[in-house]
């Protein structure tokens, strides 16, 4: 029994999960041509150091993708027409126990970063709302502070990519985590 356990354990190392939980989705998409990284705000003020990172990665990833013709970060006064704007709330962040990660197997204690995210136009119209999770337990040996900063990095980037399939009529939901792997090691673009 104890053996099987730590199959399970060792076989789930690595693994990181994503969750979307589309609330809405109604507005008929329009071809956007600007991203603006607009108010993304935490739920505690201890969070507030996490809220650059999500944003970096959100804008990295955007950026990386070629979907927009620019990606506007920060945001500026005025509004372009033809923008699209990402708003939200991180309002959930554990990081779970390292100690526990290390003693029992690395699945114990997940960390887990979440939030409620929006797509906005320029008259703070919502064509979109979803709640977002990621949870990771890879690399259970490091340092939970850094942990964290990666995880919600990566945060940052589900979301761009959740917009780029958002924009091009694809609806809320990400592919599977397998295929983006697949798309990324063959070098196949979104």
């Amino acid at each position: 029994m104890i053996l099987v356990i730590l199959l399970l354990a060792l076989g789930a190392a690595g693994c990181e999960t994503r969750a979307v939980d589309p609330q809405s989705d109604k507005a008929k998409i329009h071809p956007y041509t600007t991203v603006v990284v607009g108010d993304i705000t935490p739920l505690h003020p201890e969070w507030k150091r996490l809220v650059r990172l999500y944003k970096e990665g959100l804008a990295q990833r955007l950026r990386e993708s070629k979907a927009f013709d620019r990606v506007l970060h920060p945001a500026p006064v005025v509004m372009p027409p033809d923008a699209v704007v990402v708003e939200g709330v991180i309002d959930g962040v554990d990081e779970g126990s390292e100690f526990l990660r290390m003693l029992i197997a690395s699945n114990a204690s997940r960390a887990t970063v979440q939030g409620q995210f929006r797509f906005v136009d320029g008259s703070e119209a919502t064509l979109a709302e979803f709640r977002q999770e990621r949870v990771s337990n890879s690399d259970n040996f490091r340092d939970d502070q850094i942990y964290m900063e990666d995880l919600v990095g990566a945060l940052g980037r589900d979301t761009a990519t959740i917009l780029i399939r958002w924009s091009r009529g694809k609806g809320l939901e990400p592919e599977p985590a397998v295929a983006e792997w697949w798309n990324e090691t063959m070098g196949i673009a979104d």
